[in-house]
């Protein structure tokens, strides 16, 4: 399996689905061409061709209305116009009137602090002020904003160790790092942050396994490796000491999983098609593309197309707007034999934009980092008219919420409109920071109604984490509430709700990081903890997530070196104890982690180990 195998022992096996397990879903043969159906693809982003505040037509199929694409994408509004522009300008049939009145009602997102929302009256944040930035760029309309007012409003989110908040709210994660140098980058104002420190945070959170995590000692993850190693190369620390670049090319080749050929996001995840950007670009940027079999990643993206129009996240699923684009992004990484316009690996956008943006901008800095649907259509009509009356519903409590937040209302009436829309929609963001706004309101101003409101902000809180346990800010949310009920938090209870959340889904980041946050501000016993992860490692050996928690964890609950050794050496036992063949690979990652993190690289630990 070239790229495959590397010499790192878990290839055996997997070479042989090269060119045979590629089409599943598709019935194609060894050594058959795919082609793009470009045409269909077209056609179908153009069904989300409507205003940008109501994006699907009325001619649209009845299951894209049903489903979240319109009501309950709100708050992605503007990733929903960049996405389309961005498979039009790939596929090269972006017309005048896919622009039209777009950059008006872009400019209509933007707030008074300087940041854009994700949609009109949003709140801004930093996911979707780069957003903006990329479609006005698209639009050669990036002279229409005042890019310094922007710039201020990036550069102030950066805190003392070099990392961002997204927003005003405090979540701290390297995608934001990313988005926030991207931006000033491509305004030109790269000089408005300490970029030193920038790097540093970034560095902080490279993990012993090559890749990065979302913040320090979080688990890898293909995203954020993108995320890390663009923001390094804008910032010109792509050598930056520390940085095992191959190491790190060895962690993105693995990702590719046989048979099918496409790449996951993690260790023992499945193959998914936007991960055949998030995977290949930080290859790219890395020059080590050839690391992996290309041709496979390509035909696993032309497997996952649909004879109606869009690419879907694998060959048997439903496509959706996000992996027509992120699949169509991959896919140009890969030469012109698509024909899909090239893509600058670390800007997001297409080559020819990000030359034109640069050719225009006056500031040294500026350049930094370049690098050269058919069978659901008839539903019922019940379920149709149930899904109408959520939806009117839905767009109610919006609009009140919105208009009761601008006359200042800061109440109980305000925090029970934003608990029906959360009910619905535990994703929509600004229905969060207004219930912060409220609650730190009431803590000024009635401490009994703040009490009691925090502890049924709890219970709501733990719904949202039920209906949306894989949504960035439930868990922002949830950690705000922790910190701020410090005193009083039951800390039991927090890690009891993550156990239950790691039976259902055993490798949810999200959890993780929360329930290590958990520990620290509870001061648990580490070596509790340890039974914990060593429970869930023997239920199932292939558990990454478990291991790399437990990497974390050692060298706090054994802060004497002798001690360490000796728990180092249980370690290993337990790594014996649950091998096998098919789990080779995971469990030499770990013996690789453990030595790493504990002896600064020496490996002589594991001489005579397998």
């Amino acid at each position: 399996g070239q790229g495959q195998g590397q010499g790192q022992g878990q290839g055996q096996g997997q070479g042989q689905g090269q060119g045979q397990g590629q089409g599943q879903g598709q019935g194609q043969v060894q050594g058959q061409e795919r082609e793009l159906a470009a045409e269909r693809h077209a056609a179908f982003v153009r069904l989300f061709e409507g205003t940008p505040w109501d994006p699907l037509p009325s001619a649209a199929p009845r299951v894209m209305r049903e489903i979240d694409y319109n009501w309950l994408s709100e708050h992605l509004r503007i990733n929903i116009v960049l996405w389309r522009l961005l498979v039009l300008k790939l596929l090269g049939r972006l017309e005048e009137r896919d622009c039209r009145g777009v950059a008006d009602w872009v400019l209509a997102c933007q707030q008074p602090c300087g940041g854009f929302g994700g949609n009109v009256d949003h709140d801004a944040h930093l996911l979707y002020t780069f957003s903006a930035i990329q479609v006005l760029c698209i639009l050669d309309c990036l002279g229409k904003i005042d890019t310094d007012k922007v710039a201020r409003f990036v550069a102030g989110l950066q805190q003392e160790d070099g990392s961002f908040f997204g927003d005003l709210w405090g979540e701290v994660d390297t995608r934001f790092s990313y988005l926030a140098v991207a931006c000033l980058s491509l305004l030109g104002k790269l000089d408005y942050i300490n970029k030193k420190k920038a790097v540093a945070f970034v560095m902080k959170c490279h993990n012993t396994d090559g890749g990065f995590g979302a913040v320090p000692d979080a688990e890898s993850h293909a995203g954020q490796v993108f995320c890390c190693i663009s923001a390094l190369s804008i910032l010109q620390a792509v050598d930056v000491k520390g940085l095992n670049k191959d190491k790190l090319g060895w962690w993105l080749a693995e990702r590719q999983v046989f048979p099918g050929g496409g790449p996951n996001g993690r260790p023992d995840k499945l193959a998914d098609a936007c991960y055949c950007w998030w995977v290949l670009a930080p290859l790219r940027i890395l020059e080590k593309l050839q690391w992996i079999d290309t041709r496979a990643v390509a035909n696993y993206i032309l497997d996952c197309q649909k004879e109606s129009g869009g690419i879907a996240d694998r060959p048997e699923e439903m496509v959706d707007l996000y992996h027509t684009y992120h699949g169509l992004a991959g896919l140009s990484l890969l030469g012109t034999r698509y024909n899909v316009a090239a893509m600058d690996p670390v800007y997001q956008l297409p080559v020819d934009v990000v030359n034109r943006v640069f050719s225009k901008s006056t500031s040294n800095n500026a350049i930094m980092g370049r690098v050269e649907l058919t069978d659901t259509i008839n539903k019922c009509e019940l379920a149709t008219q149930t899904e109408n009356n959520c939806e009117i519903a839905y767009k109610h409590n919006m609009a009140r919420m919105f208009s009761i937040r601008k006359n200042g209302n800061l109440d109980e009436e305000a925090l029970s409109t934003t608990t029906t829309l959360l009910e619905t929609n535990p994703n929509f963001y600004v229905a969060f920071n207004y219930r912060r706004e409220i609650l730190l309101h009431m803590r000024t101003t009635n401490g009994a109604a703040y009490k009691l409101n925090m502890e049924k902000e709890l219970s709501i809180s733990e719904k949202c984490i039920a209906n949306g346990c894989k949504f960035y800010w439930v868990w922002h949310h949830r950690r705000w509430l922790a910190v701020q009920l410090q005193g009083t938090m039951n800390w039991v209870h927090e890690l009891d709700l993550c156990s239950k959340l790691l039976d259902f889904d055993p490798r949810n980041f999200h959890c993780w990081i929360y329930r290590r946050t958990m520990l620290k501000l509870a001061g648990h016993a580490f070596t509790d903890e340890l039974l914990f992860t060593e429970k869930m490692v023997k239920q199932d050996p292939t558990n990454y997530s478990a291991w790399h928690q437990r990497s974390f964890l050692l060298p706090l609950a054994y802060t004497c070196t002798s001690e360490l050794l000796v728990a180092l050496g249980k370690e290993l036992d337990l790594v014996q104890s649950v091998r096998s063949a098919e789990y080779l690979f995971e469990l030499k990652v770990v013996l690789r982690v453990c030595p790493f993190r504990f002896f600064d690289g020496r490996e002589t630990v594991l001489v005579g180990c397998p």
